[in-house]
C-alpha cells in the first residue's frame, strides 16, 4: 500500500496556463477553477506514467513476502531520498532501519531497495518527484488543461497528443 503524505506544489500555475494559451479574458475568480484543472491533469499524467511529476513525500508499506530476491522497487519515481525506513515485527514493535546495516539502495530513476533485515512488515517513507519538471511534461499539463477547458477531450481522458508527449517518461515498473 502507498499513500502521498504531503500536498505537492503544482509544477505550473494558472497564470502560466493563461499566458501560454493566450487566455486574456479570464478573471482572477477563474484561477481556482484552473488550479483544479491543473491538479487533475497532473494526477492523470502521473497515473499514466506511474511517476511523480510534483515533489511529494510518500509512505509505502509492504510485507516480507512482497520482496523479490530480498528487494522491493519503490513506486512513483523519480526518487530523491529515503527519509525513514522501519521494520515491524509480528508484535507490532517498530525498529528504525539504517542504510548499510539493514538495507541498501540502488539509485536509478527508480530506487530499488535490498532489505538485509528480516521483519514481518516494513514502512518506508521517501521523497519523489521532479525538482525541475521537463519542459515536455510541463507543456503536456498545459495542453491537457486547455483541451479539457475548451471541451476538446472528455474530462478524465488524456488526449492522444498529450499521451505522445509524455510517453518517453513512462515508468514501466
Amino acid at each position: 500500500m502507498i499513500q502521498a503524505v504531503s500536498t505537492p506544489t503544482e509544477p505550473v500555475t494558472a497564470d502560466y496556463v493563461k499566458n501560454y494559451l493566450h487566455w486574456n479574458d479570464f478573471t482572477s475568480d477563474m484561477d481556482a477553477i484552473l488550479d483544479d484543472y491543473i491538479t487533475a491533469a497532473r494526477e492523470m499524467i502521473e497515473k499514466s506514467l506511474n511517476a511523480s511529476l510534483a515533489e511529494k513525500t510518500y509512505k509505502m508499506w509492504f510485507e516480507w513476502e512482497d520482496l523479490i530476491d530480498g528487494k522491493i522497487r519503490l513506486l512513483y519515481p523519480p526518487h530523491t531520498s529515503i527519509t525513514s525506513f522501519k521494520g515491524i515485527d509480528r508484535e507490532n514493535n517498530e525498529t528504525n532501519l539504517t542504510v548499510g546495516d539493514d538495507y541498501y539502495v540502488y539509485k536509478h530513476f527508480a530506487y530499488e531497495v535490498l532489505v538485509m533485515s528480516w521483519h514481518s512488515r516494513y514502512e518506508i517513507q521517501f521523497e519523489s518527484g521532479y525538482e525541475n519538471l521537463p519542459k515536455a511534461l510541463k507543456m503536456a499539463i498545459v495542453e491537457q488543461v486547455g483541451n479539457w477547458y475548451e471541451g476538446n477531450d472528455e474530462m478524465g481522458e488524456l488526449s492522444a497528443s498529450v499521451r505522445q508527449k509524455v510517453g518517453a517518461y513512462k515508468n514501466e515498473a
